[in-house]
């Protein structure tokens, strides 16, 4: 589903979009039909995957967290650049240049 979602350029591939089944707790687990599956650059050309944004959360979450988390920082960086999003993504990428300094390992 994710790489179809990727291949068709569905924007609004949510993680609520993945689902599965069961029956009850020793039932198999199975893949849920697939749904909202759409192409959304055909209107929104500059459209990026919702899964991306969810991401951006997800680690922004992470670094208040722990502000040590180099990785995350790292991952943060990619992800901005892949948007466009210079400033932010340069910001990131200094942070996690300091803190693989500051631990002694190398950074990129």
């Amino acid at each position: 589903m994710v790489a179809l979602s990727c291949a068709i350029e569905n924007g609004d591939a949510h993680l609520k979009n993945f689902a599965v089944l069961y029956e009850n707790a020793q039932s198999p687990v199975v893949l849920a039909p697939a749904y909202d599956l759409v192409s959304t650059t055909v209107y929104h050309v500059r459209d990026v995957l919702a899964l991306e944004l969810d991401a951006i959360d997800a680690y922004r979450r992470a670094i208040v967290h722990d502000p040590g988390m180099a990785d995350a920082h790292f991952y943060l960086s990619a992800l901005h650049d892949r948007l466009g999003e210079a400033q932010a993504a340069f910001r990131h990428l200094l942070a996690y240049r300091r803190l693989q300094q500051a631990h002694g390992t190398t950074a990129l």
